[in-house]
């Protein structure tokens, strides 16, 4: 541009009429060519890295985490997303031999109409594809030309024929979904839509996002495990069936909570005189711990209520055990943990020669 007056302070010369330099100030940016578009791609992985660390794991469901991970992925990284996982990950546990079990659990992508097996389907890998490879210990496989060099049998779950020629997959990255060192599944990213085929780059991006999501899926897969314990627990634990008495007709229904299991309790027990005790009670928090403290105090219940103890006195007895337990967490647990909070009962003895209810 145009040379600036001269003036005070970092002066240069400067051609002026009659062939004279002259002072000038100015400004000189010197760099590598393209090196702008490097900073701005790499500004655009950075706030896609930053946006998944709030869009991956905002719940603790498994198949939605994985879907999470694809909604982010596209299309700012990929145009399609695959996501196929063992079906024991989906229950909640590891998966022993992953290439056996694998399930199509996502697709997604650009267009509705995604060129890969819809999900559901059990993917059947063979040697030497890139997503056996991956499960074989390859941190990433990136494919950079699929068309000239990958025959159809190199990418299980997609539907080669119509899928790379009406679509353009030009470009694939597979990475292993690894937490904790177990594998989880695996994840590929398609390009189609852009005609630049994935680079080095976009690897180590793809590599970061499926890090980020696979931990989201080990804590999910954890809990699924710890609430389908907790809930079998808790069912166990509760009657499977009323005893005989004729004082009352007992009618009786329970709905385990959808997110979370606790530690909820009933119970019908036959006293002497025909008497007749009923009981219902929740421990405070949630899981595997609350319900076998669930199951203590309901046996303890049970045990007060057969000695004929007057309701206010069996309520007493509960208390100062949950107290002693909550003292005995306490001392076991080295973390700090608060151990149990408490818990509600309602405990009722029914006289039907009386009618009285206490």
């Amino acid at each position: 541009g145009p040379a600036a007056p001269s003036g005070p302070g970092g002066d240069v010369p400067r051609d002026v009429p009659g062939g004279a330099p002259g002072p000038a100030r100015g400004l000189v940016l010197v760099g590598e060519p393209e090196v702008g578009r490097y900073a701005v791609a790499a500004r655009r992985r950075l706030e896609l890295l930053a946006e998944a660390s709030t869009r991956i794991g905002t719940t603790l469901d498994v198949s939605r985490t994985a879907w999470e991970l694809a909604e982010t992925a596209v299309p700012r990284l990929a145009d399609y997303v695959t996501v196929d996982l063992p079906g024991a990950v989906l229950r909640g546990e590891e998966s022993a031999d992953p290439q056996a079990d694998l399930h199509r659990t996502v697709v997604h992508g650009i267009r509705d109409d995604c060129p890969f097996y819809p999900v559901g389907h059990q993917v059947r890998l063979d040697p030497g594809t890139p997503h056996m490879r991956c499960l074989e210990g390859e941190p990433a496989v990136l494919e950079t030309d699929l068309q000239a060099t990958t025959p159809a049998w190199m990418l299980p779950g997609l539907e080669h024929a119509r899928g790379i020629l009406a679509h353009r997959v030009h470009s694939m990255i597979c990475v292993p979904l690894l937490a904790r060192g177990v594998l989880l599944g695996i994840a590929a990213f398609y390009r189609s839509q852009d005609p630049a085929p994935f680079g080095d780059d976009d690897s180590r991006l793809a590599r970061e996002l499926a890090a980020r999501a696979a931990l989201c899926i080990d804590n999910a897969r954890r809990y699924t495990r710890e609430h389908t314990l907790a809930l079998a627990l808790q069912r166990s634990l509760l009657p499977r069936g009323l005893p005989e008495q004729g004082a009352v007709e007992v009618a009786h229904h329970y709905q385990p909570a959808e997110s979370e299991v606790g530690g909820d309790w009933f119970d019908v027990i036959p006293l002497s005189g025909t008497r007749v005790a009923l009981l219902v009670g929740d421990v405070v928090g949630h899981g595997l711990h609350a319900a076998a403290t669930m199951g203590r105090l309901r046996i303890a219940a049970r045990n007060f209520a057969e000695l004929e103890l007057a309701p206010d006195e069996l309520l007493t007895h509960l208390d100062n055990l949950l107290v002693r337990l909550d003292r005995e967490e306490e001392d076991a647990d080295a973390t700090g943990s608060t151990g149990i909070v408490g818990a509600t009962c309602l405990y009722a003895v029914y006289d039907p020669t009386s009618q009285v209810c206490t």
